[in-house]
Order: structure tokens, then sequence, then C-alpha cells
């Protein structure tokens, strides 16, 4: 797994608006803005664009862990990745998403 980032908020939708460093394979580490925080399947996912003028998207599996903690982390499942894709809009804000 690249990208594990812990966050304790009694909501998730908080971060919204926030920047996360995440790591794109064989292409580097980068900045990107938390854009969308949506759920499919019952699980939350958020979608992020990259700080760039192309704003190329990523998405994150938001796993709640209770108490106001998440683990934010990489979708390693091809099906569940397919299903976020899906769900996530992605083609509102860019043309171009990462896994």
């Amino acid at each position: 797994m690249r990208n594990e980032i812990g966050f304790m908020e009694d909501k998730l939708e908080v971060i919204t608006g926030q920047q996360l460093h995440l790591e794109v394979p064989e292409q580097g580490v980068y900045d990107y803005e938390a854009a969308k925080v949506f759920a499919a399947a019952g699980v939350s996912y958020i979608l992020c664009l990259r700080l760039s003028p192309g704003r190329e998207a990523y998405l994150l599996k938001a796993d709640d862990l209770g108490e106001g903690w998440w683990n934010i982390i990489d979708i390693e499942d091809d099906s569940e990745w397919e299903r976020a894709r899906q769900a996530s809009g992605y083609q509102d804000f860019t043309g171009v998403l990462h896994r």
C-alpha cells in the first residue's frame, strides 16, 4: 500500500478542501486537494484533485475506525476500485483518474 493517512474528526466531510500528499505509481508524490466525499455500497471514499493545471484525480477509501478515527487508504481491490470510480463523478472535475 502506497498511501495510508490517519485522520481524527467526527465527520469525514471536513476533509474536503484539505491538502494531501499522495504517491502515484511510477510518477512520484504530488499535492492533492480532497474535493469530494461520497459513498458507494456503504463504503466512504474521497475524490482528490492534483494541485496542478491538469487537476488529475485520485481515489482513496476512508475506513471508519470508530470514535472519530479514520484511516484513509488506497483502494487495492479491482472490483471495489471500479465501483468507486463509477460512483465518484470524477468526470465533473477532470478527464484523468489515477489509481
